[in-house]
C-alpha cells in the first residue's frame, strides 16, 4: 500500500493531506534557516576573500608532520610598507561598529550575548510558525514529527567541529554550536513517505555495520594511527604547568586554534583533552626551536596547567624524567576553532588574558610578529602597536612562558611594531625573580579592561580575551570614529 496519498480514516478529515502539507512546512523551515545562514555567509564574503588572498583560509584544515628532520630557519625578509586602510575598509569598519556593538552585551548569568539571543529568537520564530500554521496538533501530531526531523541538518551542521559553514563564516565550531545546543530536535533530509525514511535509516545502519567489520577496522585504524600518533616531549615548568612539545609538526594550523590531545601513559590512554597551540608554524614563528639532547625540532607546543587528576599525573610524569623532561607517545586530533579575525588588518591590537588563557594570546602574538618581523609584512599587515595584558595569581606563573615572552620581545625591539607587556599579579605573595622581558611592567593589582582599551582608541583596536561588555560599552560612535573595532573571545560553554 502506498503512503504517498493515504486515505484518512472516517471522521479524521483533519489529517487528510498530512503527508502532503506537513512536509511543505518542513521544507519552508529548512529554507528559512538556510536562507538566514546564507545572509551571514554573504556578509562574511569580504573576510573570506581577504583570507583566501593571504593564504590563511586554507590553514587549519589538518596538521601535518614533516619527516625530513630539522629545517634551518629562513632569513628575515625585507619589510614592506603597511597597507593603509582604504575608504571601503573604513566604511565596512564603521558599519560593523554601528551594527555589532550593541549585540556584544552578555546576558546576565548566561554565556551568550545579545547577538546570539537574536539569532535564537529568529530561529525559533521560523520553527514555531512552520509548526503551528494550518496544523491542529491535538488531532494530528505528524507536524511535530516532521519539524523534529527537519532540524537534523542544523543539529549536525552546527555540532560538527570542522564543517563547511565554519569555513565560510570564518568562525570556529565553539562559536557556532550555540545553534546546535538550542535546536534540540532531530531531523532528516526531507522525503514524503515513511518507507523512504525507513530505508534511509536502514542504509545508515548497514553502513555502520560494514565499517565496523574487523578487516575494515584494522585497515582504517592503522591509517588513523599512522597519521595521528607521534612522539612528544613533556617538559615540567614547575608543579603547576607542563609544556607538551610535539616535534616535526610543521604546519596545518593558524594562531589561536586548539587540538584534542591524548597521551598514552598509565591507565589514562582513553582520555582526550583540548589545548591551545601557543606558537605559530615554523615558517612564521619567532620562538626558538625545541631542543632535546642536542637535537633540534620544529613543531607545536601545548601548555597543560595542573587543574585536575589528568594534568597532575601528566606533570608528575614529566618531573620523573631526566631534567624534568619525558618522552611519550601522543595522539593529535585537529586543529579546531581559531579566531575569525586577521589581526594583521588592525593598526593596534590588545591581547587580554587570565591564567593559562595566555596560551591564545601567545599564539596570536607569535603569528602576528612572525608575519611582520620574519616575513616582512607579506600582505602589508597594518599593525603598529601590540599591548599584551596578562592577569595571574602569582609571580611564579611568569616563569612558565618567560623564554617565549623574552624571544618575542627581542624580536620586536628593532622592528616597526611597538610591543609592550603588562602583567598584573593578584596574589600578595613573595615575588620570585622576574625575567628581563623587554618593555615589561608588573603590577600587584587587577587590570581594568576599559582603561587598557583607551590608549588604543587612537587606532583601530582588536581585543582577545577579557569581556565583551567592555568593548560594547565603548559605544558605536566612538568605535566608528576609529574605523571599527574587532573582537575575538575564547569561551567554551557546556
Amino acid at each position: 500500500m502506498s503512503l504517498e496519498n493515504p486515505t484518512p480514516p472516517s471522521g479524521t478529515s483533519g489529517i487528510t493531506n498530512t503527508y502532503v502539507v506537513d512536509p511543505q512546512f518542513a521544507r519552508r523551515f529548512t529554507a528559512g534557516w538556510v536562507g538566514l545562514a546564507g545572509v551571514f555567509v554573504v556578509l562574511s564574503a569580504p573576510r573570506l576573500y581577504r583570507s583566501i588572498r593571504s593564504g590563511r583560509a586554507w590553514q587549519g584544515l589538518g596538521i601535518y608532520e614533516k619527516f625530513g628532520g630539522y629545517e634551518p630557519l629562513s632569513e628575515k625578509r625585507e619589510e614592506k610598507t603597511p597597507k593603509p586602510p582604504s575608504r571601503t575598509d573604513r566604511t565596512i569598519g564603521i558599519l560593523h561598529a554601528l551594527v555589532r556593538g550593541p549585540t556584544l552585551y552578555s546576558v546576565p548569568k548566561t554565556q551568550i550575548n545579545m547577538g546570539e539571543v537574536l539569532i535564537i529568537i529568529v530561529y525559533y520564530a521560523i520553527l514555531l510558525l512552520c509548526l503551528l500554521l494550518q496544523a491542529n496538533l491535538r488531532i494530528n501530531s505528524n507536524r511535530g514529527g516532521f519539524m523534529a526531523l527537519a532540524q537534523l541538518p542544523a543539529v549536525f551542521l552546527f555540532g560538527t567541529k570542522n564543517n563547511p559553514l565554519s569555513f565560510l563564516l570564518g568562525r570556529g565550531y565553539e562559536k557556532l554550536n550555540v545553534i546546535h545546543r538550542w535546536s534540540g530536535g532531530q531531523a532528516s533530509f526531507l522525503k514524503t513517505s515513511k518507507p523512504q525514511y525507513g530505508m534511509a535509516a536502514y542504509g545508515t545502519l548497514c553502513a555502520l555495520t560494514l565499517l565496523s567489520l574487523r578487516p575494515v577496522r584494522q585497515k582504517l585504524y592503522q591509517f588513523f594511527f599512522i597519521t595521528h600518533v607521534m612522539n612528544a616531549i613533556l617538559e615540567s615548568c614547575d608543579t603547576s604547568m607542563t609544556l607538551v612539545h610535539i616535534p616535526d609538526v610543521t604546519g596545518g594550523w593558524i594562531a589561536g586554534q586548539h587540538v584534542q590531545l591524548r597521551v598514552f601513559f598509565g591507565h589514562r590512554i582513553y582520555e582526550s583533552h583540548s589545548f591551545t597551540i601557543i606558537n605559530a608554524p615554523p615558517a612564521i614563528t619567532n620562538l626558538p626551536t625545541i631542543s632535546n639532547g642536542g637535537t633540534h625540532y620544529g613543531g607545536i607546543t601545548l601548555a597543560a596547567r595542573v587543574a585536575g587528576d589528568w594534568t597532575r599525573d601528566l606533570n608528575t610524569l614529566a618531573q620523573n624524567g631526566e631534567k624534568g623532561r619525558q618522552q611519550v607517545v601522543v595522539l593529535l586530533d585537529g586543529p579546531y576553532g581559531g579566531s575569525s579575525l586577521d589581526f594583521g588588518e588592525y593598526e593596534a591590537v590588545l591581547l587580554i588574558s587570565g591564567g593559562s588563557g595566555v596560551t591564545v594570546s601567545l599564539g596570536i602574538l607569535d603569528d602576528l610578529l612572525g608575519r611582520i618581523v620574519r616575513l616582512g609584512r607579506p600582505n602589508r599587515e597594518r599593525t603598529k602597536r601590540i599591548d599584551v595584558v596578562w592577569c595571574i595569581r602569582s609571580f611564579g606563573a611568569i616563569l612558565w612562558f618567560a623564554p617565549m615572552f623574552m624571544a618575542l620581545g627581542k624580536a620586536a625591539e628593532d622592528s616597526s611594531v611597538d610591543l609592550s607587556f603588562k602583567f598584573y599579579v593578584t596574589c600578595l605573595c613573595d615575588p620570585e625573580a622576574i625575567p628581563p622581558i623587554p618593555n615589561c611592567t608588573v603590577s600587584i593589582s587587577k587590570p581594568t579592561i576599559s582603561e587598557s582599551l583607551q590608549p588604543l582608541l587612537t587606532h583601530a583596536a582588536s581585543t582577545a580575551g577579557g569581556t565583551q561588555n567592555a568593548v560594547a560599552k565603548i559605544g558605536p560612535m566612538t568605535a566608528a570614529s576609529v574605523g571599527g573595532i574587532g573582537l575575538h573571545t575564547e569561551l567554551f560553554a557546556l
